[in-house]
């Protein structure tokens, strides 16, 4: 057997080596029955497989734009090697964009993309933690009114947030809020006039949501409410009435003095009188003398009554 020869039985010897292994190469395709889906219609997915193996599924795996596992399904291929499976329903809540689906058979994977117009693609939030300082006075008394100021940031850096403020303490309290600027806010204290004394606490709340960040923060501060100390003003207005009720008692007391002044005077006069009439008596006759007796006993009666309305007036 000349070189040639040889050269020829060692390709169909090759050759003869290789046609089990092209026979018994497993092969997978997958497509699905759409190139484009909307929330509520279902997604079919179909292929072919060689060779059919008795009690071999295929295995199929469907991932969203952002390569997360969404469903799973599996089907057995028909005699002829074709199958074909419903896999899942998509959903309003679906995000958008190019998926993917995955099929596998004996080790073997094949792979289709197509489109779904859904919800858009929203890539997770950071959870953060925010900063929230605020000022608040020591003491405060009832009926003040307090402008304090709330600020709120993360990692140093002032960002919006919507907050929310609350005094607990012996009388509820709840300032409003109002935006100054960026994360700047302006809570107005009022404390009511009937507010009971004691120690208050101040907490203030904090939320942010946006496309990046989500997250809350608060923080707590403690004032005392207390009775609002006396001024000099203060003590000159609450004796201006006693200065009143001084002057009239004064007056009251002149007037007084004038009715004692005159109330001896007639005392005196009368007693002068009845000095005249005791002389007078002393000179008339017995009718005369009990007519005299008569009027003495008036005059008397009169000194007695004054005396008594000037008792009456001093008490």
């Amino acid at each position: 057997m000349d070189l040639k020869s040889n050269a020829v039985a060692l390709t169909a010897l090759m050759l003869l080596m290789l046609l089990p292994v092209t026979a018994y190469a497993v092969t997978v395709t997958v497509t699905t029955d759409k190139a484009s889906y909307k929330p509520g219609q279902p997604l079919v997915v179909r292929g072919v497989v060689s060779p059919v193996q008795p009690g071999q599924d295929v295995s199929i795996i469907v991932y969203s734009p952002l390569n997360e596992p969404k469903a799973f399904g599996q089907a057995t291929p028909a005699a002829d090697g074709t199958y074909s499976t419903t896999v899942m329903v998509f959903k309003d809540t679906d995000p958008s964009g190019v998926w993917t689906v995955k099929a596998v058979y004996m080790g073997t994977t094949s792979e289709a993309t197509f489109e779904f117009e859904g919800a858009p693609v929203v890539p997770p939030k950071t959870t953060i933690t925010l900063t929230v300082s605020i000022d608040v006075g020591a003491v405060y008394y009832p009926g003040d009114t307090a402008e304090l100021y709330a600020l709120t940031s993360y990692q140093g850096k002032v960002i919006d947030a919507n907050l929310t403020s609350t005094a607990y303490g012996p009388t509820a309290i709840t300032p409003s809020v109002s935006k100054v600027g960026t994360g700047l806010y302006k809570i107005t204290l009022t404390i009511p006039s009937t507010a009971k004394l004691g120690t208050y606490a101040l907490v203030v709340s904090a939320s942010h949501t946006s496309e990046q960040y989500e997250g809350s923060g608060a923080a707590l501060k403690t004032f005392t409410v207390d009775l609002k100390p006396l001024t000099t003003d203060d003590i000159s207005k609450a004796l201006e009435p006693l200065k009143s009720d001084l002057g009239t008692l004064k007056n009251e007391t002149s007037a007084l003095k004038s009715d004692l002044a005159a109330a001896k005077k007639s005392a005196s006069d009368a007693a002068s009188a009845a000095a005249g009439a005791k002389s007078a008596v002393e000179a008339m006759s017995g009718t005369l003398y009990a007519a005299v007796i008569l009027a003495l006993i008036a005059a008397i009666a009169a000194i007695v009554g004054v005396i008594q309305i000037t008792r009456k007036i001093a008490g």
